[in-house]
């Protein structure tokens, strides 16, 4: 498979369907320039919001696909992987496709300037709420100390507030995108999502919304209700948000508890969610029905059950499907290193369990300064 969908970023849709589309650090790349270290294939190349129109671009309908990092760790080789995947998924799709990194303020610029030199446009929104906010003493110390992140995993829903794209595809940095997703970036729900099985419970009325996997119908007021009841509504113990029961299982006080109370008791009429095959989308190769299905029919995949490829604990000992999607996160690993001009290092180099490689270029030093806007 050619890598055009990196080097397109570089001009081949700018100049032929996104027109006038991008930022000025897109124009650099077209030119072979783009700042200090940039790399001409992949510099950051965001559409800008002033030529879209209710999310379309030259006639074409534009998506996001976000990422949310939190703290500074092992995901940048991640996130370049997932870029690539997105983008290779994306030189079929009917849509055009944007990159768009919300960081936590605590994340330091050299990793800032890496996610612009991978094609992501780079925002620092902030949190959506301080704790300060939260009424319910209860409910604060809960949300501060829940799920993966605390507080600064409701950045998440800054996905609601991308008004210039048609649709955003909020995704961790874990996952790998293997075919075009536009099957759902036309439906007319407000969310699209994975249900979290596996941490249910039999008190709650619905599943959760698995974190990982979010389309989002941007709409500021529903970001807005999302926000109005974390800071409002209390979350009990033994009986979840509001007292619905919704919310009693592990993340149930963040995102994959707020969603789902928001959509079926909150949201206003018309305003719906719909879960969607799990094991086509997002699969965490966790249940049966998605460890039988075979890889052609897996559009996105998410590494929890099957445990991070830079863990380096292939080919997996119990389920196919888990190294067949190893597999393919390594190829993507190899196109990433090409696109970036990077020379090939393998990644786990003595085999299972060996000891990771990192992509060379993925080494962030903090005092750089961020290039481009």
């Amino acid at each position: 498979m050619g890598w055009r969908a990196w080097s397109r970023r570089g001009g081949a849709i700018a100049s032929a369907s996104r027109g006038g589309c991008f930022g000025p650090q897109e124009e650099r790349a077209r030119h072979g320039g783009g700042g200090t270290g940039a790399l001409r294939h992949i510099a950051s190349a965001y559409l800008q919001s002033d030529q879209l129109l209710g999310g379309v671009c030259g006639g074409r309908k534009a998506v996001a696909f976000a990422i949310s990092l939190t703290r500074e760790g092992n995901h940048l080789d991640g996130a370049a992987v997932l870029a690539a995947s997105i983008d290779a998924a994306c030189e079929t799709s009917e849509f055009l496709c944007d990159l768009v990194a919300f960081l936590h303020d605590e994340i330091g610029l050299g990793t800032e300037n890496l996610l612009r030199r991978l094609g992501f446009r780079v925002m620092r929104p902030g949190l959506p709420l301080s704790l300060d906010e939260i009424e319910d003493p209860v409910t604060r110390g809960r949300i501060a100390k829940g799920g993966c992140c605390g507080l600064a995993e409701l950045m998440k829903l800054f996905a609601y507030t991308l008004t210039e794209y048609h649709r955003v595809v909020h995704l961790d940095t874990d996952t790998i995108v293997l075919q075009p997703l536009d099957a759902l970036l036309d439906a007319e729900e407000s969310l699209l999502y994975t249900a979290d099985i596996n941490m249910g419970s039999s008190y709650t009325p619905v599943m959760p919304v698995q974190g990982g996997f979010l389309v989002v119908r941007p709409d500021p007021e529903v970001f807005q209700d999302l926000v109005q009841i974390v800071k409002r509504t209390s979350f009990y113990p033994s009986k979840g948000w509001g007292g619905s029961m919704i919310g009693l299982f592990w993340g149930g006080v963040n995102v994959q508890g707020i969603l789902p109370y928001y959509y079926e008791r909150r949201a206003p009429a018309g305003v719906l969610y719909r879960s969607v095959d799990r094991s086509v989308y997002n699969n965490m190769v966790d249940r049966p029905s998605c460890q039988a299905v075979d890889i052609s029919q897996v559009r996105s995949a998410h590494f929890t059950n099957c445990q991070k490829p830079w863990e380096c604990l292939y080919p997996h000992p119990k389920q196919p499907l888990c190294s067949r999607l190893a597999e393919r996160w390594f190829e993507m690993r190899t196109l990433a290193e090409s696109a970036l001009e990077l020379p090939h290092k393998e990644a786990c180099p003595t085999g299972f369990r060996s000891e990771y490689t990192p992509i060379t270029l993925l080494a962030p030093k903090s005092s750089e300064e961020p290039h481009g806007p």
